[in-house]
């Protein structure tokens, strides 16, 4: 496991240079939240999140240039990865989201809505270390990736009808996995009173 986390730093930096050349490519093309979409989000989304996401649909979602080789130098060390980019159904980086499904299924936009919280609290470059630390924490379980696990869990309750803030309650859940996050977002993530 020592071996891996010295991969960590190196890794984080080929994603976070990934993550802002797709943004760079897919921001241009990408539309704001439709209003029906925004809607139905926004009980669980700071209206500043809301207002900046935006969605573009693709093919298939793309896969790092860097990813195989990766995935040789990990089978070289006995650790077999099991995620096809080309099978998954969306990705987010920053505020832009891709999708596949042409009829952006509600589900997953706020799962996808999540991870653009966690960007707007992390930033791009913490995020990317956070989401490499986490690949190796869970020991290459997607699922079990903290950014990840959260974002299910998150969006598991919205799909059962509950009242889920994600502003209000990420910030929090962000701390106890032990990410920084500054006083700033607690204030702008704090329940609006009327």
């Amino acid at each position: 496991m020592g071996l891996l986390r010295s991969f960590v730093p190196v890794v984080a930096g080929k994603v976070h240079d990934w993550i802002q050349s797709q943004r760079a490519e897919h921001l241009p093309v990408a539309r704001a939240l439709t209003s029906r979409e925004r809607m139905t989000l926004s009980a669980h989304f700071a209206e500043e999140t809301l207002a900046q996401a935006r969605t573009a649909r693709v093919e298939r979602v793309p896969s790092p240039p860097f990813f195989g080789g990766i995935l040789k130098q990990l089978e070289f060390i006995g650790k077999r990865v099991h995620f096809n980019f080309s099978t998954a159904a969306g990705i987010t980086f920053g505020e832009c989201v891709l999708i596949v499904d042409p009829g952006v299924p509600i589900d997953l936009l706020f799962h996808e809505m999540v991870h653009v919280e966690q960007y707007r609290i992390l930033g791009v470059k913490e995020f990317a270390r956070a989401y490499v630390q986490g690949i190796v924490d869970s020991d290459f379980i997607y699922e079990k990736i903290p950014l990840e696990a959260i974002a299910f869990g998150m969006t598991a309750r919205f799909t059962a009808g509950e009242a889920v803030s994600v502003s209000a309650e990420l910030p929090g859940w962000m701390r106890k996995q032990g990410y920084f996050v500054s006083e700033l977002t607690e204030k702008r993530n704090e329940p609006r009173r009327f």
